[in-house]
């Protein structure tokens, strides 16, 4: 991901997540995909993504809890930068 599309994503005032696809050609329908959230400060573009967050059941309702806090939070404009994650890269 260009850096510059990162940086638009760290800016943007809401959560922002990345999803990565480890593709497998042979077996396409097992294919992994992987999440991760985009806040901070990135001075490079994202070659890659850690495989430390599966896109499974349990890391969607971490997901979805983890954007309904953010959006009932008192002030979200303030908190893109400090909301809990649990899928920090």
């Amino acid at each position: 991901m260009d850096v510059a599309d990162v940086i638009k994503l760290s800016e943007y005032n809401a959560p922002s997540y990345i999803i990565g696809i480890d593709h497998n050609a042979d077996e396409p329908f097992q294919s992994k995909a992987y999440i991760g959230t985009i806040r901070g400060y990135y001075g490079n573009r994202i070659s890659s993504l850690p495989t430390t967050y599966p896109l499974n059941d349990a890391n969607l309702i971490l997901l979805q809890n983890e954007v309904i806090a953010f959006w009932t939070a008192l002030n979200p404009l303030r908190t893109k930068q400090n909301y809990l994650t649990n899928f920090a890269i």
